[in-house]
């Protein structure tokens, strides 16, 4: 497993670098504070709802964390990368991502999948998500989805902008 997270560049924290209640931790959220402990270490951020055709149009800071969806149409084990796909409007718009800390996994062509990763711009100009979570959602309401995502983005602009 440590090799696969080297393998990926990406520093994970380990489940006993987590501060519990029993470790002194304290405040309003539990073991997913993010503490100030000196030497304590940072849970990955929850990420951010993106749409594909915003991931896929390059609107996503690289490194940042986020959550988008799409249909996985391609599975390539040996070189541990998946591509989703999801139409917007008359567009079909595709994201690449890295399967590598969530192998093995039974892939599914055609089902809905939603991704929780980090975006990472790749030689040659594109961009890849290394998968953290990778959820088949296949049933789903994706306009329902859609409709959710734009809502909490109101209430968080709303909310964000009264401070």
């Amino acid at each position: 497993m440590m090799a696969e997270l080297r393998r990926c560049g990406k520093h994970h924290t380990s489940p006993s670098a987590i501060p519990t209640p029993a470790s002194g931790a304290q405040g309003g959220n539990g073991p997913h504070r993010r503490g100030s402990r000196k030497g304590a270490r940072m849970l990955p951020q929850p990420g951010i709802y993106y749409f594909p055709w915003e991931v896929s149009a390059g609107h996503v800071p690289d490194g940042n964390t986020l959550r988008t969806f799409g249909r996985l149409c391609s599975y390539d084990l040996t070189q541990s990368r998946v591509t989703l796909m999801a139409q917007h409007r008359s567009d079909q718009h595709r994201i690449l991502v890295c399967t590598e800390l969530v192998e093995p996994f039974q892939a599914q062509v055609g089902s809905l999948y939603t991704v929780l990763g980090e975006l990472e711009r790749q030689e040659g100009g594109g961009s890849v998500v290394k998968a953290r979570v990778l959820t088949c959602v296949e049933g789903m309401n994706l306009p329902l989805l859609e409709q959710a995502i734009r809502e909490q983005r109101q209430y968080l602009q709303e909310r964000d902008g009264g401070q």
